[in-house]
């Protein structure tokens, strides 16, 4: 899978990253031959065999399943109440997790100590078949609301349906605007609601 991932801002519909402006980007990792954020300087390190490849717009990440891009805790990465979490991505297949239960992840925050769901701050992923939704649906976790009474539907492990399936080799723009105060969270798949 090749991502190429930023975040920041919630007007719906996002503006698709790689677009020329980053105002507003609480940070942005656009892959071109490291592991950098050229917004907020929370550079990230490559993981097994993880590599940039050609992508979307430039270069971006590309995962086999093994490899991931870690990236520190920091508080700039806390995204608060009203975020847009946003990846372009094109999965040439679904890899399992081994060890783990759960999707293909395309990026999370967690606590560097996870001794619970609510550790988990924010996640999106692709169904690779371990959670209740088609296969290579999009999939979502969020901290404080997902595996809670009254929260997100859990359709297994706390994750929560993102509405439309991603097409397999093919880039698709993903994102996730949350906004606590209003209890609006939405998916989008290409610029399209995807899930409300």
């Amino acid at each position: 899978m090749i991502t190429k991932i930023c975040s920041g801002g919630t007007a719906p519909p996002p503006t698709p990253c790689g677009s020329p402006t980053t105002s507003g980007l609480a940070a942005y990792w656009p892959g071109e031959g490291n592991a950098n954020d050229i917004i907020g300087g929370n550079n990230g390190t490559f993981i097994d065999d993880a590599i940039t490849a050609p992508g979307h717009v430039g270069r971006a990440f590309q995962f086999s399943g093994n490899g991931a891009v870690a990236v520190g805790d920091s508080s700039a990465l806390n995204l608060g109440r009203s975020f847009t979490i946003q990846a372009w991505v094109n999965p040439a297949y679904l890899p399992t997790n081994s060890g783990y239960f759960g999707p293909a992840i395309i990026v999370n925050k967690e606590a560097n100590a996870f001794p619970g769901l609510d550790d988990i701050q924010y996640e999106l992923g692709i169904n690779n078949g371990s959670v209740g939704v088609p296969v290579g649906q999009l999939v979502f976790l969020v901290g404080g609301v997902s595996g809670h009474s009254g929260g997100l539907p859990d359709n297994g492990g706390a994750w929560s349906d993102g509405g439309a399936v991603i097409p397999p080799n093919r880039w698709s723009n993903v994102a996730l605007t949350v906004d606590m105060d209003a209890g609006r969270i939405r998916a989008y798949i290409n610029g399209a609601l995807a899930k409300e």
